[in-house]
């Protein structure tokens, strides 16, 4: 159990460690101006700037009170009520820095301490069942913020059709799949406050770790039944008297069909169509070509000047 402490405390964000267990054990000398990180931008924080002296101080004192307050045992640590005052402090903490009071609500939420509970389902959407029994809406694209529409939508009531081009969801993720693809953002802010995933196996996890997120998440909240793949919006058109839109599809097949809705949703991505630019010689070469976010698994480049 020691050495897994000790492992554990080695790799441990030391800001995030300091007023975790601050709120433990309702001790603020973990606050001291001594342990207050000093952050170097673009570097790795997770050390918080702390000399070697600071941080070896801070972690005997962490693996100490830990221990007295039977972390990894049963029935140990249980968490006394957090005030706003007292997240107000926590937070400037972390920070380094004041951090301005509007922000306590969505940090409330984020920790599952607001009368709510938490972000654990989707923002309640007040819509009453008349006015969302006549509405019929078209989602267009599966990624990321398709896909959070469709789970609002649903959420409200509201008849939609999720339209995807692709085989199968997940946008970006589905469609990018070169060596080492991964997200440039951590993935406890990359993902639903709603869904939250506290057991992503890297901080910036791989397309395959990413796409298999989304996947859950449509099958989590009952999106199949909206969902048509394969499938490409060719056009929109508002018809102003009606006040609807005719949203015009064709899939694999070549089968054209018209969906009558009362809003579109566009959630096609802006960096989705890859822009090859006119360099000189590329006509003339007539080796495999690609860009990156097309990816041909079918051409080995082992052994190959690139």
């Amino acid at each position: 159990m020691d050495t897994l402490l000790d492992e554990a405390l080695r790799d441990a964000h030391l800001p995030a460690l300091a007023v975790t267990l601050a709120h433990l054990t309702g001790d603020a000398g973990f606050l001291k101006a001594e342990w207050r990180p000093r952050y170097i931008p673009y570097t790795d924080n997770r050390m918080g700037g702390l000399s070697p002296a600071a941080q070896d101080k801070l972690r005997s004192a962490a693996r100490q009170a830990l221990r007295e307050h039977g972390i990894g045992q049963k029935g140990g640590a249980k968490l006394a009520p957090l005030s706003t005052a007292k997240l107000q402090t926590l937070m400037n903490f972390v920070a380094g820095a004041d951090v301005p009071e509007r922000y306590l609500p969505l940090m409330l939420d984020e920790l599952g301490l607001s009368e709510s509970g938490g972000l654990q389902t989707p923002f309640a959407v007040k819509t009453s069942t008349a006015a969302a029994a006549g509405l019929n809406v078209v989602v267009a694209g599966a990624g990321m913020s398709g896909i959070l529409a469709a789970i609002q939508l649903k959420q409200a009531g509201i008849s939609f059709t999720l339209i995807e081009r692709n085989a199968d969801v997940g946008g970006t993720w589905y469609e990018n799949i070169y060596p080492g693809c991964r997200v440039d953002s951590q993935n406890h802010i990359y993902s639903y406050s709603f869904i939250a995933n506290h057991d992503w196996p890297q901080h910036f996890s791989t397309q395959g770790v990413l796409l298999a997120y989304f996947k859950d998440c449509v099958d989590k909240f009952g999106l199949h039944d909206h969902l048509r793949l394969n499938t490409s919006v060719e056009k929109a058109v508002f018809d102003s008297a009606a006040r609807k839109w005719q949203v015009h599809t064709k899939d694999a097949d070549g089968k054209r069909t018209i969906i009558t809705a009362d809003a579109v949703i566009t959630a096609v991505g802006q960096l989705n169509k890859p822009k090859i630019p006119d360099y000189p010689g590329r006509d003339d070469f007539h080796g495999p070509q690609f860009h990156s976010a097309r990816w041909r698994k079918d051409v080995s480049l082992r052994g190959k000047r690139v």
